[in-house]
């Protein structure tokens, strides 16, 4: 099934960005959730409003 670009999107640009940021086509127009980057553990998947980012446990790891 050929999928159909909205004629309102550049597709060099579109091309562009699918090349710097290595997301498929479907994730770039915003029709399917982008996938999490595999450096991504749980806690930092479930982001909540005044939560840190990164996990307790590696606070101390992480350096200025």
């Amino acid at each position: 099934m050929a999928m159909a670009i909205p004629a309102n999107v550049d597709v060099d640009e579109l091309g562009h960005w699918m090349e710097e940021t290595g997301l498929p086509l479907e994730a770039l127009l915003g029709r399917t959730d982008a996938p999490i980057h595999g450096g991504v553990d749980d806690y930092q998947s479930r982001y909540i409003y005044s939560r840190s980012m990164c996990h307790p446990e590696k606070v101390r790891g992480i350096g200025t």
